[in-house]
């Protein structure tokens, strides 16, 4: 049965579906930490939008997915599955970027598409992703020792060198270059996880899609677009509050403002729409 974890002072339920197993395995304990983290920071957004943020962790499920929605009764639903969750090759950080895609599915912005449910719009293509990489992952990163993170991690040179070319010379704080690294290591390792799960080339942090869109595509692009949308994402320098809830936009547009490469990228977002 469903058990209901409430917090009353900011009108939200938590809801979590547990397995009947005897023991939770050591993984599903530390993915479930991970969940939680991103449900805790999106807690003071769902109050203030008057919302029941609910996560449904379903690990008695195979299948393969997370999915992230806007359902009827004002309710915002993250519902993980043991397929995807319990996979061996599924890494905390990769599994924390999931999670904020998804929560860019409810909160990520234009462009929006109608879900199954009348009324209600939810972010696709690209979006995201984006959404994920420059809002999303901050937030919940925001307040853990980022630095010592990514020191014992040994990120690759590459993701080091362009956060610290991006942020080291605007912030003094070098937690917001810690930050942008592990941002963009948990994209490639999630979107590596999908490209294993999908059969598609493994996207290279050193690549970028070269195709040009011409329209809105609803549904997701290739797995390297989605990484160049990630880095794009990442290296843009907003700082998102956790208060209002059109910041996706807010933070379409201030990255839009900046130099070229650190908008939508091309190979999803129209240059027609820019």
């Amino acid at each position: 049965m469903p058990t209901f974890i409430t917090a009353a002072t900011l009108m939200i339920s938590v809801l979590m579906t547990l397995t009947t197993r005897a023991q939770v395995t050591a993984r599903e304990m530390e993915m479930h930490r991970v969940a939680k983290e991103v449900i805790n920071a999106y807690y003071p957004l769902a109050a203030l939008a008057h919302k029941k943020l609910v996560l449904n962790w379903d690990m008695k499920s195979s299948i393969a997915n997370v999915t992230g929605n806007e359902i009827p009764g004002d309710i915002w639903q993250i519902h993980a599955y043991g397929g995807l969750v319990l996979n061996s090759n599924l890494t905390t950080e990769a599994f924390r970027f999931i999670l904020c895609h998804e929560m860019g599915h409810i909160l990520g912005g234009n462009p929006r598409w109608p879900s199954v449910y009348p009324g209600i719009m939810n972010s696709n293509s690209g979006q995201p992703d984006y959404y994920a990489a420059s809002v999303c992952m901050k937030l919940v990163l925001r307040g853990q020792d980022n630095v010592r993170f990514v020191q014992r991690s040994r990120a690759p040179a590459a993701l080091v060198t362009a956060c610290q070319n991006r942020f080291a010379s605007r912030y003094p704080s070098v937690n917001e270059v810690a930050i942008c690294i592990r941002t963009l290591q948990a994209g490639v390792d999630g979107l590596r996880f999908i490209a294993g799960i999908l059969g598609s080339p493994m996207p290279d942090i050193h690549h970028r899609d070269p195709q040009k869109a011409i329209q809105w595509e609803q549904s997701h692009p290739n797995v390297q677009c989605r990484l160049d949308t990630v880095v794009a994402g990442a290296l843009c320098i907003y700082q998102p509050t956790g208060k209002v809830i059109n910041e996706g936009e807010i933070a379409n547009q201030f990255c839009a403002s900046l130099p070229k490469g650190l908008g939508r990228p091309a190979c999803w977002f129209p240059t027609s729409t820019r």
